[in-house]
């Protein structure tokens, strides 16, 4: 996804800034809140919103793939924790 011209470059964000999101006056808070939805949504024109939507069928045909192969191994290796997490705990 591009951004366009006018559009403040995404800020990014490291541990520190994170911890100390609870120490920002609300108004402050409320307007980061508002700039990281803002980015989450994409095109401002055509050619962006095309782009994203090529972009989510793409995404939404791998999601396909995985579910139909009925082998995820994200979830494989959640299952194994959690067991071994069990095991440990017994």
């Amino acid at each position: 996804m591009c951004c366009s011209p006018s559009a403040p470059s995404p800020r990014s964000f490291d541990i520190e800034d994170l911890e100390e999101l609870d120490d920002l006056p609300d108004d402050e808070l409320g307007d980061l809140e508002e700039q990281v939805v803002d980015q989450g949504f994409g095109g401002t024109d055509i050619q962006e919103l095309q782009y994203e939507i090529v972009t989510l069928t793409r995404l939404e045909g791998l999601a396909d793939k995985v579910r139909i192969s009925g082998c995820d191994k994200k979830w494989e290796q959640l299952s194994g924790l959690r067991k071994t997490t069990a095991r440990c705990s017994t």
